[in-house]
């Protein structure tokens, strides 16, 4: 069990990577229906372990997807398509394809020719390690042991 100035200590550094994580995201132009943005969160379990977590999709905004890959679902696609505005597809008559034509097509190029990754957590995570000042963690563990050591 933690003590209330170590889950304090904790909490700062989680907010701070959510925080910077949410930065990148806006940033990068990554943001169409907000989904993404808004699961960014953090729980802190008694024992003092932080879980970071957001939707499941936000893997392959983080890591990319190489060229070649399988082909990621149409449904996202199509509908991320159509939240962003993109312009509809016609066909070689000129008629307009339906939206889930054009996220097929879409899928189909991202399969072929992958996009880059957007290091929107690993890069707060990392940048949050680097600026927090550690000490506050480190001094409020001291002071728990110590009270510990005390009540012995």
């Amino acid at each position: 069990m933690i003590t209330p100035e170590i889950y304090n200590a904790l909490q700062q550094w989680a907010i701070n990577v959510v925080t910077l994580a949410k930065a990148n995201l806006q940033d990068a132009g990554r943001i169409a229906t907000g989904t993404l943005y808004a699961s960014i969160g953090y729980e802190i379990t008694p024992d003092g372990d932080i879980n970071f977590f957001y939707e499941d999709y936000g893997d392959y905004v983080e890591s990319g997807r190489k060229p070649g890959s399988r082909m990621p679902p149409i449904a996202p696609i199509a509908a991320w398509a159509k939240v962003k505005g993109l312009p509809q597809f016609r066909d070689k008559k000129g008629r307009f394809l339906s939206n889930e034509q054009r996220g097929w097509i879409l899928a189909k190029a991202i399969a072929r020719d992958g996009f880059r990754p957007v290091r929107f957590f690993s890069d707060a995570f990392d940048l949050a390690i680097q600026e927090y000042p550690i000490e506050k963690i480190e001094q409020a563990i001291e002071k728990q042991i110590e009270d510990q050591f005390n009540n012995i």
